[in-house]
């Protein structure tokens, strides 16, 4: 009995464990700003790459010494960063410089433009960056979505401008434009132009580009790909999930039919079993905690549906942790 004891408390520990590696540390955040005019230029190249030109006039608020830019992009394999300004000054990685920018790549891009004190009127700030694998392909024809605003950004949005150009002499077909409501949207040449007025953080901008394209120069994004795998892998994963359901269900019920706990004697035993049920509940959710964190790690693009299975693992933990006691 004692070392079952010893058992419980290192699973319950480990549990907690596992819990407390699930939790990130938040970065300081920034001080508020307010985006005056937020101008954008999307232009697409035959490759499947965008380049992305931003101009933002920012007001800062008091105090403030850093301003964040995050582009999110879940339609694009990575983005790179290509450059920052300030007030028309280019800006470095040079952390020992007093005016830097601080830059994250991969799929998401973060940029943090890092300054002494300034004045609150407002700033000048320009980012240049690169999406990689962009162009959907549906055949002759290629299809360009970019979230150039998203709900991450921590700043409002008076007044918005974006503006997606094709490659070469291609022009954009019918379809193109900004997928959000509220926007007006104009041809511009071969390109066109969304503008729009008063944009909440939580309000989002995605151009929306159609257009033909050389498919010896295209390859199926990774992100397509993944999309593909994540659909034909969806039932697969459930599957598994229902099965570890049904499985965890089972024990209990053959548990409840061989220890009834209306019958007499045999307390002892019936002790016993309620203990490793507990001790059982506690090590299968310790487990989904590990399971999950891992197949987030390596299963993440193929969505949420691996998470199926260690959600099942960790509710058969539960089912064993509350219903334990009751049954036997």
């Amino acid at each position: 009995m004692r070392y079952a004891s010893v058992v419980e408390r290192g699973a319950l520990a480990a549990v907690l464990v596992s819990l407390a590696l699930g939790i990130g540390c938040a970065a300081p955040a920034t001080p508020r700003a307010t985006v005056e005019t937020f101008d954008a230029t999307l232009q697409v190249a035959a490759d499947g790459t965008v380049d992305v030109e931003e101009q933002m006039r920012v007001r800062l608020a008091e105090h403030a010494t850093a301003f964040d830019r995050t582009i999110d992009l879940d339609r694009a394999d990575a983005v790179q960063f290509l450059g920052a300004t300030l007030d028309g000054h280019a800006l470095t990685r040079d952390l020992s410089a007093s005016t830097h920018v601080v830059v994250t790549e991969g799929r998401t891009l973060g940029v943090r433009w890092e300054f002494p004190v300034l004045a609150t009127a407002p700033h000048i700030l320009t980012l240049r960056y690169r999406a990689r694998g962009v162009i959907e392909i549906h055949g002759t024809n290629g299809r360009v979505a970019l979230t150039v605003l998203d709900p991450s950004r921590r700043f409002d949005v008076a007044e918005a401008r974006l503006t997606l150009l094709p490659p070469g002499d291609t022009v954009l077909r019918e379809g193109s434009g900004i997928s959000e409501a509220g926007w007006t949207v104009a041809r511009t040449g071969r390109g066109i132009t969304g503008t729009r007025r008063e944009l909440a953080p939580a309000e989002t901008a995605t151009a929306i580009g159609t257009l033909a394209i050389d498919l010896g120069q295209l390859t199926d994004p990774t992100w397509e790909l993944n999309e593909e795998r994540a659909d034909q892998f969806m039932a697969a994963f459930l599957s598994g999930g229902a099965f570890v359901l049904i499985v965890g269900v089972g024990i209990l019920w053959i548990v409840r039919f061989e220890h009834p706990r209306g019958r007499t004697g045999d307390e002892d035993e019936r002790r016993l079993v309620r203990r490793n049920l507990r001790l059982g509940g506690l090590v299968s959710v310790a487990f989904s905690a590990a399971a999950g964190w891992l197949m987030w790690v390596t299963l993440q693009p193929y969505g949420v549906w691996p998470m199926a299975v260690p959600a099942s693992i960790l509710v058969v933990g539960f089912l064993f942790l509350a219903l334990g006691g009751w049954i036997v």
